[in-house]
């Protein structure tokens, strides 16, 4: 039960905040199908194989960039890939997608598969909070 509650207290300011309304995560949708959109493309171009092998860097406009940031390390588990990373539209390397203020960097995932949460992580800590002794099980 400590575990739970453990939990709760890591997701109660996403919980508590009421910034993210309806609006919010309309605006979040529409950057999520950009993601797809530009992952969908990596996969047929064989840089990934699943959304959990990408990194994905979101170089977003002064408006787009806070809403993402208010995520912080959860936008990875809403784009559903092993990491994301927020930048400034202005240092993107990439041109601007479908959707204007955005554009979306994909590369494959550094690190290795974690046995319990599948994402691509650092062999000795996850970001699942698996620790190191449970991959020498393997």
């Amino acid at each position: 039960m400590s575990s739970l509650k453990n939990s709760m207290k890591v997701y109660s300011h996403l919980v508590k905040n009421e910034k993210l309304d309806d609006n919010y995560w309309q605006k979040l949708i529409a950057v999520r199908a950009e993601v797809n959109r530009v992952l969908e493309q990596a996969r047929k171009d064989k840089v990934i194989g699943s959304g959990l092998e990408a990194k994905v860097t979101v170089y977003a406009n002064e408006t787009i960039q806070p809403l993402l940031a208010q995520l912080g390390n959860e936008l990875r588990f809403v784009l559903i890939t092993s990491q994301a990373v927020i930048k400034p539209l202005s240092e993107a390397d990439v041109a601007e997608g479908e959707l204007a203020g955005l554009a979306v960097k994909v590369e494959r995932a550094e690190g290795e598969k974690c046995p319990r949460c599948c994402a691509l992580c650092n062999r000795y800590r996850c970001k699942c909070r698996t620790r190191f002794s449970v991959w020498t099980l393997r």
